[in-house]
């Protein structure tokens, strides 16, 4: 066969793509996609980090609270110092209470020692929780009076007349007036000499009100913050002195 021949036969050949084998064409899927069940699995994952973190984040965000609530308290007792000193360390005063029948407060009261001095409660004890103008402490805070709210102190309760506590006195924070508040109307420390209290480690002077009224309704694990007449503050269960070593009398 002649040269020019076999170009031919080589052209010839070469222009008939039909006649060339047929290879099958295989598309791969892009190795960065995600299929369906990977994607319900990365879910169900997340899934279950986020229910075992969120009992982690509200533990923390009650004991951002309790932090804040103690530090309301550790503010309330740097304002009695400051009373204190200008008073020759006399704890307000004491009168004559009575709260069966027509109420009469002539002494200091559980709330009324600082807080919100109007717009609380308007018939409650003939209207008294808005009578008490200034309240003593409350020119040594600067009348920062929420600093007598405890962060917990937002739901309303039958016995807070269906409002907040703060809503209702003006005050979340117990003053020992006089007394274990369960027990009979004597003792306490309104009126005291701080300088006769014999065991202020242990002497309780102001606390979480709903230590008294209400433990579960606030803080965690039916504790509250409770002030001691030495200052410092300890978040434990209501201090019943049947049960402890916690005293409400100098």
């Amino acid at each position: 066969m002649s040269r020019d021949q076999d170009q031919h036969k080589l052209f010839t050949y070469s222009s008939h793509p039909e006649s060339e084998s047929k290879l099958p064409i295989v598309k791969t899927r892009n190795s960065n996609a995600f299929t369906l069940i990977e994607l319900l699995v990365v879910l169900a994952i997340m899934a279950v980090l986020i229910s075992l973190l969120l009992p982690t984040i509200d533990r923390a965000r009650g004991l951002a609270r309790d932090i804040q609530c103690a530090n309301n308290l550790r503010q309330v007792g740097v304002g009695l110092h400051g009373y204190l000193n200008d008073g020759a360390h006399w704890i307000f005063w004491r009168g004559t209470q009575r709260w069966i029948g027509a109420p009469h407060v002539g002494g200091m009261d559980w709330y009324v020692y600082g807080g919100r001095e109007t717009g609380n409660h308007p018939t409650i004890q003939e209207g008294f929780f808005n009578a008490m103008v200034p309240r003593p402490l409350n020119p040594y805070i600067h009348d920062h009076v929420n600093t007598f709210r405890c962060p917990y102190d937002h739901a309303r309760w039958g016995w807070s007349g269906h409002t907040t506590h703060f809503d209702y006195v003006g005050n979340s924070y117990l003053f020992n007036t006089y007394g274990w508040p369960w027990g009979p109307i004597s003792g306490g420390l309104a009126g005291i000499n701080m300088d006769h209290i014999e065991h202020p480690s242990t002497t309780v002077i102001f606390m979480d009100t709903s230590l008294n009224k209400s433990p579960q309704a606030w803080h965690r694990d039916d504790k509250g913050n409770v002030m001691f007449s030495d200052t410092h503050i300890e978040f434990r269960e209501l201090p019943d002195p049947a049960v402890s070593s916690c005293r409400w009398n100098p």
